[in-house]
């Protein structure tokens, strides 16, 4: 390469601890040791994950580019009045990329890079300057988190088609399913999520004597996450006499996170369950924790299932989307049906049983949790992106 490459990332989100924000910024790490000049774009004026990129010295662009997700469960009203946006929204992002001609040739960028499918900026600037485009798909849509787009499946495929360079997805289970969906196998690459070695903790047999069972399940409160389930299972928990708590770390959808509230009430699980919000500092909590849970409908990678895996906690996930990818189940962690909240709770009574196996698993899912602290997504993508310049 006879240049410094020069890099435009344009980011969906402000906040630093949004789970595509933060693979992104781990995945910057590697792109800084090898030179690469990198340029951010937000669509937001502030927001922590701001902050931290300028106090790195990174360049911040603010871009009121939009978004194109919709929620599918939204009512009827809701649904109109985003598809009657949903133009308005691309004839604004196709207009701040006619603006952006001139930051391209000043900034001299030599790729563009969009994180997840919420955004489509990055396509657009492919499409009228023909600029290597890489989109780093993060999340089926769909089956995760319930969004579609407001332009329609056919759009988001048409952009990948003929604007993307390379469509980077984070696990083989979401690359299955694009290619169900039509997007062509040549045009993916799966490479899965670094995750920064800040959540390696060290922990030993202790923890896992305590009487008490410490059940975590993090990540936004949605309907898709299965938090409800987990209440189900905890509730089983408690009725045959096991001695637990359950934290609830995340904030989310109001009506979903009422619907928990009801079901702790409606069971007297008040003292047992405690409902978090926002946590800032991960560490410290799963020090004290056990068992996490992950029991999403349907996983694209599992970025909580490594943190976890890397604290010292059990896993005790679903067998949807990539889980079984990253957990042998019985030995770095356990499965069960997806949904099935008398089988969660089953697995569960079953592991809090044996203590010392408890703590062999974590053992083991640490050790094999290591290797995706090694830059292996920054470095590959890097390469990729070598390619094109």
């Amino acid at each position: 390469m006879g240049k410094c490459m020069t890099v435009l990332f344009c980011f969906h989100f402000n906040e630093k601890n949004n789970g595509g924000v933060k693979s992104l910024l781990d995945m910057l790490e590697v792109f800084s040791e090898k030179g690469v000049r990198i340029i951010a774009a937000f669509p937001f004026k502030d927001g922590s994950a701001i902050e931290y990129l300028r106090e790195q010295g990174v360049k911040v662009l603010y871009v009121p580019y939009t978004r194109w997700d919709y929620k599918l469960n939204a009512s009827t009203t809701s649904k109109f009045k985003s598809f009657t946006c949903g133009r308005i929204k691309q004839i604004k992002t196709y207009i701040e990329a006619l603006k952006f001609k001139k930051i391209l040739r000043e900034e001299k960028i030599d790729i563009v890079y969009t994180n997840t499918n919420t955004i489509f900026f990055g396509a657009i600037l492919n499409a009228i300057y023909k600029i290597p485009h890489f989109w780093h798909v993060r999340e089926f849509g769909d089956l995760d988190h319930g969004n579609g787009y407001i332009l329609g499946f056919a759009t988001f495929k048409k952009f990948v088609e003929r604007n993307t360079t390379k469509m980077i997805v984070i696990s083989k289970a979401l690359k299955n399913y694009y290619e169900s969906k039509g997007i062509p196998s040549e045009k993916m690459v799966t490479i899965y999520d670094d995750v920064s070695n800040e959540y390696f903790l060290n922990f030993n047999y202790e923890k896992f004597r305590s009487d008490s069972l410490n059940i975590l399940i993090a990540g936004i409160l949605q309907e898709g996450k299965g938090q409800i389930d987990v209440l189900k299972a905890f509730n089983e928990l408690c009725k045959v006499g096991v001695e637990a708590n359950l934290y609830i770390a995340g904030k989310g959808d109001e009506s979903y996170t009422q619907k928990l509230g009801k079901y702790v009430t409606d069971n007297q699980l008040n003292e047992k369950v405690h409902f978090l919000g926002f946590v800032e500092d991960m560490n410290t909590l799963r020090k004290k924790m056990h068992i996490a849970v992950v029991a999403s409908k349907s996983e694209a990678f599992g970025r909580v299932t490594i943190e976890a895996m890397l604290g010292g906690l059990v896993v005790v996930a679903t067998d949807a989307g990539a889980n079984s990818e990253l957990i042998d189940n019985g030995k770095t962690g356990y499965l069960y049906p997806s949904g099935d909240y008398h089988k969660l709770y089953e697995c569960i009574y079953k592991i809090q049983e044996n203590r010392e196996n408890m703590y062999e698993t974590a053992v083991r899912a640490q050790k094999y949790a290591v290797q995706y602290t090694n830059g292996n997504c920054g470095m590959r993508i890097y390469q990729e992106m070598t390619k094109e310049i």
